[in-house]
C-alpha cells in the first residue's frame, strides 16, 4: 500500500511539473494612460482579482503587477477589468437570521477594486465577485459608478426582508417603451439577468453596447470507461484444521463505468466534479485440500465478487495544449455490494458457502490523460476493501484490488 501511495504522489508531482502556464494575449493601462500589450497568465479569475502575472513576450520571465499601478486589464476575447473606487456593501449572504444585518439601508465601504466589465457603452454594467459576495453597479456615459442596491436583512429576530432597490433604480434608469414595468418587478438580481435587460435596452435606444464575448464551452460531459484492475490475494482458513489453509492466486477482475462530469464554470475550465457508477467483477476458482494427518480430501473453491461502485470525485487539469490535458483526481467512493461469496464444493456438490453482503466507502486517488476532450485513460489507486465471510469454523478474507487502468470515449 506504501508503495501505491508513493507512485501516486510522485504522479502527482509530474503532472504539476510539466503542466503548461496559460499566459494569454492581453494588455493593461498603466497609471500615465500608457497601453502596454503583453501576455497575461489567465486564471480565469473566479474572484475579482487585485493583480495579476504578465510576460512581455514568449520568452520574458513572468512579472507580477498590482491594482495601485493598473488602470485597466484584459484578455483578449475573454474577460476586461478596471480599476474603480466603489462603495461596497459587504453584508452577509445567507439564510440564517443569526448573521444578517438588522439594517434595511446598505453598510457600505469604500473599496478600490477591479471591476469586471460585462457590459459597456452608453450604459455600462459591472461585476464584483468575493467569496459568496456578489454585487453589480453601473455607470451613464462613463460617470461615477454605482452599485445596484440588493440586501437582505432581518426583522423582529426572525423575518427575513429583501431590499430590492436595484429594480426601481434600473426601472428610472433605462426608460424605453419596450422595457414594460412587469420587467423590472420580475428582474432578478443576477448576471444572466442584468445582461440581457442592458442588451435589450441598448438595441432600443440603438446604443452601441459591448460586452466581452467568451468561446463557448461545454460544460457537461459524458464518457463511457471500461476497466480492469489487479486483485490481491483471497485467503481461506480451516479454524478447525490448521493444515488446510491456502490462498488464491492473483487475479485481474473487470468492469465498466458511465463517467459524468461537470466543469466548473471557472479557473479556465481547470477543475471539474464527477460521479461513475461503475460495475464491477471478479470471479476466481482453485483447487484446494482437506487435510488431516491421515488422508486428504480434493474440495473446490468458487470465489464470486460482483459490486457497484459509486465514486464522486474531484478533478485538476494541467493543460499540455489546447488538444492535451493532464488531470489528477480525488474520489470517495461509495459501495453496492450485488455479491460476493466463497463457495466450497466437494465432488461437485456445494457443501459450504460463505457470504457477505457489506460495502463500506474508501478513497481512490487517480491520474489520467485527456486527448481532444474525447479520448481519456486513468490509473487509479483505490484504497481497497477488506471482506470478511466466516462461520464457526471457517474464515475467508477478500482484498479487492488497489490498482486499476480504464480507457475511456466520450459520448457527447
Amino acid at each position: 500500500m506504501k508503495k501505491g501511495i508513493l507512485s501516486i504522489i510522485l504522479l502527482f508531482t509530474v503532472c504539476i511539473t510539466f503542466a503548461q502556464i496559460s499566459f494569454e494575449k492581453g494588455y493593461y493601462i498603466n497609471n500615465s494612460g500608457e497601453r502596454v500589450d503583453c501576455l497575461i497568465k489567465n486564471l480565469d479569475w473566479n474572484n475579482n482579482p487585485d493583480k495579476f502575472d504578465y510576460k512581455l513576450s514568449e520568452t520574458d520571465q513572468p512579472k507580477t503587477i498590482t491594482i495601485q499601478s493598473v488602470r485597466e486589464f484584459g484578455v483578449d476575447n475573454f474577460s476586461k477589468y478596471s480599476r474603480a473606487t466603489v462603495q461596497i456593501d459587504y453584508s452577509r449572504v445567507t439564510l440564517n437570521v443569526d448573521f444578517l444585518s438588522k439594517k434595511r439601508e446598505p453598510e457600505y465601504k469604500e473599496e478600490t477594486v477591479f471591476l469586471k466589465v460585462l457590459i459597456e457603452g452608453n450604459v455600462s454594467l459591472y461585476e464584483y465577485k468575493t467569496g459568496r459576495l456578489i454585487k453589480f453597479f453601473y455607470s451613464i456615459n462613463g460617470s461615477n459608478i454605482t452599485p445596484l442596491i440588493y440586501k437582505n436583512y432581518v426583522i423582529n429576530g426572525t423575518q427575513i426582508k429583501t431590499n430590492n432597490r436595484y429594480k426601481q433604480q434600473l426601472s428610472q434608469l433605462l426608460v424605453c417603451t419596450d422595457l414594460a414595468t412587469e420587467r423590472f418587478e420580475k428582474l432578478n438580481y443576477s448576471k444572466r439577468s442584468l445582461i440581457k435587460l442592458f442588451k435589450d435596452y441598448g438595441e432600443c435606444k440603438n446604443f452601441k453596447l459591448t460586452s466581452i464575448k467568451r468561446k463557448k464551452r461545454d460544460l457537461f460531459s459524458v464518457s463511457i470507461r471500461p476497466r480492469v484492475e489487479n486483485y490481491a490475494q483471497l485467503y481461506v482458513s480451516i479454524s478447525s484444521n490448521p493444515l488446510s489453509n491456502y490462498t488464491f492466486k492473483e487475479k485481474l477482475g473487470y468492469g465498466i463505468g458511465l463517467d459524468l462530469e461537470y466543469i466548473l464554470p471557472f479557473n479556465k475550465n481547470k477543475w471539474a466534479v464527477t460521479i461513475e457508477p461503475t460495475f464491477r467483477s471478479f470471479k476466481s476458482s482453485e483447487v484446494g485440500w482437506i487435510r488431516s494427518i491421515f488422508n486428504a480430501n480434493a474440495i473446490t473453491l468458487n470465489a464470486e465478487r460482483t459490486s457497484v461502485d459509486i465514486p464522486f470525485g474531484i478533478r485538476h487539469y494541467f493543460f499540455l495544449n489546447d488538444n492535451s490535458k493532464l488531470f489528477a483526481a480525488f474520489y470517495y467512493a461509495f459501495e453496492v455490494n450485488l455479491k460476493s461469496e466463497v463457495d466450497f464444493l466437494s465432488q461437485g456438490q456445494s457443501f459450504l458457502k460463505l457470504k457477505d453482503k457489506f460495502g463500506k466507502g474508501t478513497v481512490n486517488l487517480g491520474i489520467g490523460y485527456k486527448y481532444l476532450n474525447k479520448y481519456n485513460i486513468e490509473i487509479r489507486y483505490n484504497q481497497g476493501r477488506d471482506l470478511v465471510f466466516a462461520n464457526s469454523s471457517r474464515f475467508a478474507k477478500f482484498e479487492s484490488g488497489q490498482l486499476s487502468l480504464a480507457i475511456g470515449y466520450t459520448l457527447f
